[in-house]
């Protein structure tokens, strides 16, 4: 998933909403850099400029009406290693980080922070135009994704006053899976995850029987 860029992602997501076969309503979920696309086009106001592809929020809404992320990364900039070691593996950096940025040599901490495609830098505008509901999931060792990318931007979403249950919610799962690796594993409350995303997906489900 890498090598898609955030803007075919958004063409997908206008496709979908276009297609007469469908009511309209789109949902997102994505797992490891599948994850951080649904977390970037869940957050993402900035409307494409010049009249340019993928003609993102020019005329409208275009994100999806919610999203569910397993094992995203949302702050570029985060180079926390997973819980089980002392080091983030560099090639993780270098071909997740990087790569996903869209940046072809390493530049660093500061600039990444910075990058437009930062989830991060998203959460204000989404908050400004309407908040999607979403979802994220991570397990407490996931490899390579550190779950303190899901703290950082669960404090991120509480310091701009949106609501747990209502807004976003999260979870925390046992072990060291990654992305739809732990799908059908225990949420820890008798249920699985993936039973907890369906049960997501349902509950903001928009026109469906």
């Amino acid at each position: 998933m890498t090598n898609v860029r955030a803007g075919d992602i958004k063409n997908y997501v206008k496709a979908m909403r276009a297609d007469s076969r469908c009511n309209g309503w789109v949902a997102v979920v994505g797992g490891s850099a599948g994850a951080t696309h649904a977390i970037t086009v869940a957050l993402d106001t900035n409307a494409t400029p010049n009249n340019d592809w993928p003609h993102w929020m020019q005329t409208g809404d275009d994100r999806p009406d919610c999203a569910v992320m397993l094992s995203a990364i949302y702050d570029f900039s985060d180079w926390t290693p997973p819980t089980d070691r002392t080091v983030t593996d560099p090639d993780f950096v270098h071909f997740g980080m990087h790569n996903y940025a869209q940046v072809s040599n390493p530049i660093g901490v500061s600039t990444l922070a910075n990058l437009p495609l930062n989830p991060v830098n998203l959460v204000a505008g989404a908050v400004a135009h309407g908040f999607k509901p979403i979802y994220m999931i991570n397990s407490i060792g996931d490899h390579p994704t550190a779950y303190q990318q899901l703290v950082t931007m669960v404090c991120l979403l509480q310091s701009n006053g949106l609501t747990e249950g209502v807004d976003y919610q999260y979870l925390t799962i046992a072990g060291e899976k990654h992305s739809f690796a732990y799908w059908g594993s225990d949420d820890g409350q008798g249920n699985t995850v993936g039973q907890d995303v369906s049960g997501f997906l349902l509950s903001h489900a928009i026109g469906l029987p």
